[in-house]
């Protein structure tokens, strides 16, 4: 009995030693977002929608009407191109890329960010003798490139958070100090 709980407790401080966070912990907890885009989105807008609800709603991050942050994206483009071609001079390789440009508003509609150009891209390689492995490959490819999107969102927003936090904080200690007796 002794040696697992000693066991346990080497494991324990071995976990808290090497860094590990769980996912989202960054964020504040109870953190409210509204999404606002632009009236022409593209085709692929909708899916990567998901994708960052699903994203957001992971973290802790809920969608809420008034809010305490506005992501308002705009310029969506998904697009999977033909890359490098084989010695037949066939497709054997496409690229995959999202991009968009995200803007975030506090809760009070000031700027915290304007205009933050986010792109991801994966190129991966074609086989032709497969076409429906090839299709699925191209599926589960766009799938991540949408998902990474949605990951540098979710890092910005932590980003931006925490430094208004840590200025708000900073602010109310020196107003603490300076009131003083």
């Amino acid at each position: 009995m002794f040696c697992r709980a000693v066991s346990l407790l080497v494991i324990m401080m071995t976990v808290a030693g090497c860094g590990f966070q769980l996912r989202g912990a960054g964020l504040a907890q109870g953190m409210t977002y509204r999404l606002v885009s632009e009236q022409e989105q593209s085709a692929g807008y909708a899916d990567f929608q998901r994708v960052l609800k699903a994203t957001l709603e992971r973290s802790g991050v809920r969608e809420a009407a008034p809010a305490d942050v506005t992501l308002r994206i705009s310029s969506f483009q998904a697009e999977t191109l033909d890359g490098a071609v084989n010695a037949e001079l066939r497709v054997a390789e496409n690229i995959s890329t999202a991009s968009l440009e995200l803007s975030v508003l506090d809760g009070k509609g000031n700027l915290l960010a304007d205009e933050i150009l986010l792109r991801q891209r994966t190129a991966y390689r074609m086989d032709r003798s497969q076409l429906l492995g090839s299709y699925q490959q191209q599926t589960s490819v766009e799938q991540d490139v949408r998902q990474a999107l949605a990951n540098q969102i979710l890092r910005a927003l932590s980003v931006l958070t925490r430094s208004t936090t840590g200025l708000a904080s900073a602010d109310s200690e020196s107003d603490v100090k300076s009131n003083a007796p």
